[in-house]
């Protein structure tokens, strides 16, 4: 049960992570 809770939580962050993380490799890509 809490693991289902936690996951509802970090639901829209991973989200938010996941977009960081995709703009700074996607940006780290261009430059290289």
């Amino acid at each position: 049960m809490n693991t289902a809770n936690f996951s509802r939580i970090d639901s829209p962050l991973t989200a938010t992570v996941d977009a960081i993380a995709a703009s700074t490799a996607s940006g780290a890509s261009f430059i290289t």
